[in-house]
């Protein structure tokens, strides 16, 4: 089972994920995982935006690749969960990890809206194009 806000690792490798993704569910409800998922959440001394962030960066990679391999299934990265919960995480006092947390999201919002505005110029380019040259 996997809970709102808990995190799970997919072990399947990929191009932008080279050992596997880690992602908090955000849903606001529970669901069902596959066991080949490992599904772990964190106490009040850790801020869960902050490990959010934390875990889409490639700085977890080094302790994975060290620790785990990708075994007989070149799309798959193995790795236990024993050792899994090992992996040391750099992370300052809460009130750092909230104020950054806080700051990535406020830039992740922006960049979103630039995108949306810059599909929107996009299609209004397009769309003057096309009049002008019907």
């Amino acid at each position: 089972m996997v809970q709102p806000d808990d995190f799970v690792y997919n072990p399947r490798i990929s191009a932008t994920a080279p050992c596997g993704p880690i992602n908090r569910n955000r849903l606001n409800r529970a669901g069902v995982m596959s066991p080949l998922y490992t599904v772990f959440s964190v106490d009040a001394s850790m801020d869960k935006t902050y490990l959010e962030h934390y875990f889409k960066t490639s700085r977890w990679h080094d302790f994975m690749f060290l620790e785990g391999n990708t075994g007989a299934r070149s799309d798959r990265f193995s790795i236990s969960d024993a050792t899994f919960f090992e992996m040391p995480i750099w992370c300052p006092e809460i009130s750092e990890q909230m104020a950054i947390a806080k700051q990535l999201e406020t830039t992740d919002t922006l960049i979103t809206l630039h995108q949306r505005k810059l599909e929107l110029l996009q299609n209004i380019k397009k769309s003057l194009l096309d009049k002008m040259f019907a």
